[in-house]
């Protein structure tokens, strides 16, 4: 797996979460956050917290490493 010289973890969940098709706000729910908190993080915030991106990886059923697949395919600026 190759990965971008720069990461964004928040698009990579954003990308992920698209394809699986579960909605931001039942991600949100599920993680016990506000709606707005998770979009803010998902696009305005490269680096959250390891517990919260690793908790993401657990309610899509994926892997750290699939996550960020997810974000460096769909990467744009690639």
């Amino acid at each position: 797996m190759t990965y971008p010289s720069k990461l964004d973890i928040g698009h990579c969940i954003k990308m992920a979460h698209t394809a699986k098709e579960i909605t931001q706000r039942k991600v949100s729910g599920e993680l016990g956050m506000k709606p707005q908190q998770y979009s803010q993080m998902i696009n305005h915030n490269p680096d959250p917290k390891i517990q919260v991106v690793m908790s993401v990886c657990n309610l899509l059923g994926m892997s750290l490493e699939e996550l960020i697949a997810y974000g460096n395919k769909h990467n744009s600026n690639q």
